[in-house]
């Protein structure tokens, strides 16, 4: 039970992510931050790729791990793609406000 929540809590964190970084990078201009033509855009092109990207990923570490025959080819996947992505955010600097 405890190994089933602490899952679905990664999931959750992992599709949160970035509507909470557009939100910061994008503050709302004297109204919602959802309301701009623009900022609805971002939001619904984000989810489509973290939710593609989530429910992909299970299935293509699955892959690797039995075209590699072990775990170390996929968790040394996902931690160069973690690297890549925290890169990605450190060039990306702070929002202007």
């Amino acid at each position: 039970m405890l190994r089933d929540v602490t899952a679905h809590n990664r999931c959750g964190n992992s599709l949160m992510m970035p509507p909470l970084l557009l939100a910061s990078c994008w503050p709302p201009a004297g109204g919602d931050v959802w309301h701009a033509p623009l900022r609805r855009d971002l939001y619904a092109t984000s989810q489509l790729f973290t939710v593609a990207g989530v429910a992909g990923c299970a299935a293509l570490i699955g892959m690797i791990y039995e075209l590699s025959g072990g775990h170390a080819a996929p968790c040394l996947g996902v931690a160069g793609l973690t690297l890549v992505g925290f890169a990605v955010l450190a060039t990306r600097g702070t929002a202007r406000r």
